[in-house]
């Protein structure tokens, strides 16, 4: 990763720009365990994640998103969370654009596997997933809560073959 904060460790992220960087599994920046992230007024564009997370990936600890833009990043294999990957933890996004992030499989926005996702005054445009919601993909036991937001045409095609499955391979 790019950025990997762990465990108790707080990290600031203001008025930063991540741009073009590839990794191979999650996403360029990753949070684990109970890593605090503050991303304020900063971009995420063109990045891209094998797995999880085209812009940032979190397994735990407490997000907190405010007056950011997340633009064209990608996430391919498994394909889960073209921008932002949740599989745990809480994360609070504000005032915050997501356009043209691209999920190969679910949530061409964000996808919540296991985490308290909160989302305010932010706007969702042309993201996609090839599979399950375009924008945001609520998955498991994750918690969503959207107010004052807007999402506009953000497709899910529903041709992907479902997470885990090989093309062509016969549902269990």
């Amino acid at each position: 990763a790019a950025v990997c904060n762990s465990h108790i460790t707080t990290l600031p992220l203001t008025t930063i720009t991540l741009s073009g960087n590839t990794e191979t599994g999650n996403g360029p920046v990753r949070i684990r365990s109970a890593g605090t992230l503050t991303v304020r007024c900063s971009t995420f564009s063109g990045n891209t994640g094998t797995v999880s997370g085209g812009g940032i990936s979190i397994n735990g600890g407490t997000v907190t998103i405010s007056s950011s833009t997340f633009s064209g990043n990608t996430v391919t294999i498994f394909g889960q969370g073209g921008a932002i990957y949740i599989q745990a933890g809480t994360v609070t996004v504000s005032s915050s654009t997501f356009s043209a992030n691209r999920a190969l499989e679910a949530g061409g926005g964000i996808y919540n596997d296991s985490g308290t996702l909160t989302i305010s005054s932010s706007t969702f445009s042309a993201t996609t997933a090839t599979n399950s919601g375009g924008a945001i993909f609520n998955h498991n036991s994750g918690t969503l809560q959207i107010s004052r937001s807007t999402l506009t045409y953000n497709p899910a095609t529903g041709t992907a073959e479902p997470m885990g499955r090989a093309p062509g391979a016969a549902a269990a």
